[in-house]
């Protein structure tokens, strides 16, 4: 993988999905200095949801007369005159498929498409940025959003072949959550003991089965699934205790809770910014 490509797959992780990368921060050691962490957290799911609702337009290809460019950079050897912008880095013209600015060697430029999530593919292969994707079908492959995909037999994510998968049953459920009909995954990753028949994404990196809560794919311990509720702005509750992000928020009232929108929430006695007491 090129540089540039591999700046751009890094740069989509600690946007959209830091944990990914290994950042399994404690957000307790931050109580006592600053709200660093909330304010990470914040920032991800905002421009998370601002990458759902965009048009990729951090990866796009402008053009003139006499060249194309890939955000500032000259593409070499692209022509302007047949040149379309796929969009998740891809474009193409009448001669050669580019991914983030390079020649995407192999590729037929008659049949790419750009998929989504920074697959694409051909009548043939299967791409994930400027890489194949060794033995994925082109002809049944599709992206399924939250950087997963599937031909008819194997799951992938980020281009990387998750093994014991089903291609024919599973399905990307959002927030990094996935499932076929026998194991549920987070970020490419089985949850062990997880029920995929009755597995739920719920929403602002909260989900649940019949048992069990998970905040981020990480169990939540002593979280009622039965009465579970996602409240939005990373807070949650069940009847006895409220979360945010994934954490016990001391002290609220379940019964009374609410959440009043932009980080904002309160109980019957208190007011509440980004899970702490104002």
């Amino acid at each position: 993988m090129t540089s540039a490509s591999m700046y751009f797959v890094l740069l989509c992780f600690s946007i959209f999905n830091y944990k990914a990368l290994g950042f399994n921060i404690e957000r307790e050691l931050y109580e006592d200095e600053s709200d660093s962490l909330d304010d990470i957290l914040q920032e991800v799911l905002r421009k998370r949801q601002n990458w759902q609702n965009s048009n990729n337009t951090n990866f796009t290809y402008t053009k003139d007369s006499s060249n194309v460019y890939f955000r500032g950079q000259k593409v070499d050897g692209a022509r302007p005159s047949s040149f379309q912008d796929l969009g998740y880095g891809y474009g193409k013209d009448n001669s050669n498929v580019y991914s983030m600015g390079h020649k995407l060697s192999g590729a037929s430029p008659t049949s790419f498409q750009s998929l989504g999530y920074f697959y694409g593919k051909d009548s043939s292969n299967v791409y994930y940025t400027d890489q194949k994707i060794n033995g994925a079908s082109g002809m049944s492959f599709q992206s399924l959003g939250d950087f997963y995909g599937k031909d008819s037999s194997n799951v992938y994510y980020t281009g990387q072949k998750i093994n014991g998968a089903s291609g024919m049953s599973f399905q990307s459920l959002g927030d990094f959550y996935g499932k076929d009909s026998s194991n549920v995954y987070y970020t490419g990753q089985k949850l062990n003991g997880a029920s995929a028949t009755s597995f739920k994404a719920l929403g602002s990196g909260y989900a649940k089965d019949p048992w069990t809560v998970y905040y981020m794919g990480q169990k939540l311990s002593g979280a009622s699934a039965t009465s579970f509720n996602v409240l939005g702005d990373g807070y949650a509750k069940d009847p006895w205790t409220v979360y945010y992000m994934g954490q016990k928020l001391s002290g609220a009232s379940a019964t009374s809770f609410q959440v009043s929108g932009d980080g904002y929430a309160k109980d019957a006695w208190n007011k509440y910014y980004r899970g702490k007491k104002i």
